[in-house]
């Protein structure tokens, strides 16, 4: 099940902080989360994480601390140049 279900992030800290959440809320933890190293290799391999056989959900932690509206635009043209919906910038 947790091979279907991915979590994205960044690093180390904000994989600590998603299980903190989760263990804070009590949620169970069926997502396998993926330390990507770094901005640049998770926005590099993000379109083969979304054609996995396998995935039910991919969800994605990104810091917004670097020009969150150039790092939005980088995630969105991702998405929409795999075939995903592209999300709406927050304020449309």
């Amino acid at each position: 099940m947790a091979d279907k279900r991915v979590i994205l992030v960044e690093g180390k800290t904000d994989e600590h902080v998603f299980y903190a959440l989760l263990n804070h809320h009590a949620i169970p933890k069926i997502y396998r989360v993926k330390d990507k190293q770094g901005i640049a290799n998770l926005l590099d391999t993000l379109d083969v994480e979304i054609l996995a056989t396998e995935l039910e959900s991919l969800g994605i932690i990104l810091d917004a601390d670097v020009d969150m509206a150039a790092r939005w635009q980088s995630l969105r043209n991702i998405l929409g140049n795999s075939g995903m919906p592209r999300p709406a910038m927050p304020g449309d």
